[in-house]
């Protein structure tokens, strides 16, 4: 059986949990418990949160609130009430995976800056650094299995929040 996978948004702006969908039913989506730096994130009853499922054509949303942790063989998961649901058309050129990768962004010749790739695809990736970057074209130093990688990629768009400037660049 082919896994079914949903990204759950944070409430810290640009952050996000992909999980695994593990059943359901009416009004109902049950996934495994989200974690951030390999440690569980704790939900809040009070609070409604976003899943979005992507497949081909279509990206699903779903506005849930969380309703109780369930225990079975030894596994957690999470039971998540529906309270609204749409559907939109997939933009997104590629999968993307969710990741948390510190790197080491060269935004010129005199200038670098440790980020973290927030989400990663063939093509792209999103960037999270505490200082902006002034320029067009960066280089991506990375961690590869036996030496540091780097890649160039040019910075389609930004915004930004109090703490942190978030970035969309394309390699």
């Amino acid at each position: 059986m082919l896994a079914m996978y949903c990204e759950l948004s944070l409430p810290t702006p640009h952050r996000k949990s992909q999980l695994r969908i593990v059943g359901g039913g009416e009004n109902i989506i049950f996934t495994t418990v989200p974690t951030l730096h390999k440690q569980r994130i704790l939900l809040n009853k009070e609070v409604e949160y976003a899943l979005s499922v992507f497949d081909t054509q279509n990206l699903f949303h779903f506005q849930t609130q969380f309703s109780s942790m369930l225990e079975e063989d030894n596994e957690s998961y999470l039971s998540f009430t529906i309270l609204k649901t749409s559907i939109d058309q997939n933009k997104r050129k590629e999968v993307r995976e969710i990741t948390d990768i510190p790197v080491l962004i060269e935004a010129n010749e005199q200038y670098l800056q440790i980020a973290r790739v927030l989400d990663l695809s063939k093509t792209g990736a999103k960037i999270e650094c505490t200082q902006p970057l002034m320029c067009e074209d960066i280089v991506v130093h990375f961690q590869g299995q036996r030496d540091i990688k780097k890649v160039t990629a040019t910075i389609l768009w930004g915004s930004t929040t109090k703490d942190y400037y978030y970035y969309g660049i394309q390699f």
